[in-house]
């Protein structure tokens, strides 16, 4: 029997996320993220503008609300929050319209009206928002005897990745996350991948694994149009493959392409879709609201940089402060105004043979190595055994020669690390070594402002500048007189 006819804009509009009436596959990720959540995990969720990430979302946050009415002992109920800039003025904004969203979410599902009988204020510390959760947790349980779980869904985090609000926001959130109290997803677009793996970013840990949102299949097509001819809407056979053909399952598309359809003939054929297709002002529309992508993707090629963190220290050797050097690098990128464009990953009892696989994996731009030198200008790396094992400059020479058109600079922050840097500088643009041996806090002092400055944007020879002027402030070291910086010629 056919269900009651519905306006196509009301089913097939793109500006909206797609309802439970016309939301079909993405089954096995839906299952997947809610059986996760049940145990604990949080997941990152990337996709291309138009992908459908919104309408997962929602259609994740009905299914957790559906179980809720089960007879488990434990039940979730999920807080969609929309990230915008501005929307949110303070972290405290944000995480109290979490709180909202939690009580009203309960509401919803059970009924039970939670007796406020305090504002919700959070502290910077986050004391009070995880005090307020337990609180309606323990409301919750005496009502139902049921333990309960908030899980909040963040969408569209890409546009305030940088911002003051979210950061904070996650930095109260990350421990309870840690400690089982609350779950999240995280949603937004492409450049989330690289914030999910980077040691700076406020994401970094918050999710246990991240997920792709593909195109729909043909089969998922197929679907949408049993919902078309379901509303009494006539589908001309083969659609299903023009459809899949010229908007390769892109689900903006799709929605877009039927509703401009059945608005123009009340329904469907192969011959209507390739004359949409074919209209340019549909195609420069189409184009316009899909370039984001794009212009994401030529951003992230041309302005952000990972850096890669090497530190060997054997065992056999005297004991050096790397993990101290590693937390201020990380530390002054965090804090740099740039810092968005940046990717921190770390190596450490790194072996000679984990540098190329590094390289190979990570693909950094600027690679800096920490631990310990020899007088003939060797760098000491780890064995099996965590021993020294040396290895002569025209060796790492002819390694780093492979990724010449990857490297953009090399800091070997190490004793008598000169001759290392000559070798390797006939084929990296920028080498930075050390003339003679350098004790742990210069070594640390240097970086420091290294990595100040190129947080603050500056060049690799201002950042060498800046280094030196940083060891000479607080060691009285010369510039020069230990680090050198060697520019291919």
């Amino acid at each position: 029997m056919p269900i009651e006819r519905i306006s196509p804009e009301t089913l097939f509009s793109p500006q909206r996320a797609a309802s439970s009436k016309i939301f079909v596959g993405r089954e096995n990720i839906i299952k997947k993220i809610c059986n996760g959540c049940r145990s604990e995990h949080s997941f990152g969720v990337i996709g291309k503008p138009g992908i459908g990430k919104t309408s997962l979302l929602n259609a994740v946050q009905r299914s957790l609300s559906s179980a809720s009415s089960s007879t488990s002992l434990a039940v979730f109920f999920a807080v969609y929050i929309e990230f915008e800039k501005n929307k949110y003025e303070t972290h405290n904004d944000l995480l109290r319209a979490v709180q909202n969203g939690y009580i009203h979410e309960i509401a919803k599902n059970t009924g039970l009206i939670y007796p406020q009988d305090e504002s919700f204020l959070p502290s910077d510390q986050g004391v009070r928002f995880e005090n307020d959760l337990e609180k309606i947790s323990k409301w919750f349980f005496k009502e139902t005897h049921k333990v309960i779980k908030p899980v909040i869904l963040f969408d569209d985090i890409h546009r305030g990745i940088d911002s003051t609000c979210l950061s904070k926001s996650f930095s109260i959130i990350r421990p309870l996350v840690a400690n089982q109290k609350s779950i999240v997803i995280l949603c937004g677009e492409m450049p989330l991948d690289k914030e999910f793996r980077n040691d700076v970013s406020v994401l970094r840990n918050l999710v246990s694994e991240q997920i792709e949102l593909p195109p729909l299949s043909i089969e998922d097509i197929k679907q949408i149009l049993s919902i078309v001819e379901d509303n009494d809407w006539e589908v001309e056979n083969g659609v299903d493959t023009t459809l899949y053909e010229i908007t390769k399952g892109h689900p903006y598309r799709i929605h877009y392409y039927l509703l401009e359809a059945l608005r123009s003939e009340g329904k469907l054929t192969a011959k209507m879709l390739r004359s949409i297709d074919s209209n340019r002002a549909i195609k420069a529309f189409l184009g316009n609201v899909l370039k984001e992508e794009k212009t994401i993707k030529k951003n992230e090629e041309n302005s952000m940089k990972t850096i890669l963190f090497l530190a060997a220290d054997p065992t056999d050797a005297t004991r050096l402060r790397l993990g101290e050097e590693q937390r201020e690098i990380q530390n002054k990128i965090q804090m740099g105004k740039f810092r968005e464009n940046f990717i921190f990953q770390s190596r450490t009892s790194v072996r000679s043979e984990d540098v190329s696989q590094a390289l190979l994996d990570i693909e950094p731009k600027i690679v800096h190595f920490s631990g310990h030198g020899t007088q003939d200008g060797e760098l000491c790396f780890e064995d099996v055994a965590g021993k020294v094992h040396a290895v002569e400059p025209l060796a790492l020479a002819n390694l780093f020669e492979q990724f010449k058109d990857q490297i953009e600079c090399i800091v070997l922050n190490a004793c008598f690390s000169e001759p290392q840097a000559k070798a390797i500088a006939k084929n990296i643009p920028y080498l930075i070594g050390m003339k003679k041996e350098i004790g742990d806090k210069p070594a640390i002092a240097f970086s420091i402002g290294f990595y100040q400055a190129v947080a603050a944007g500056k060049s690799i020879e201002q950042a060498y500048n800046l280094g030196c002027a940083q060891m000479g402030i607080q060691h009285g070291i010369k510039q020069g007189e230990i680090p050198i910086l060697i520019k291919q010629k």
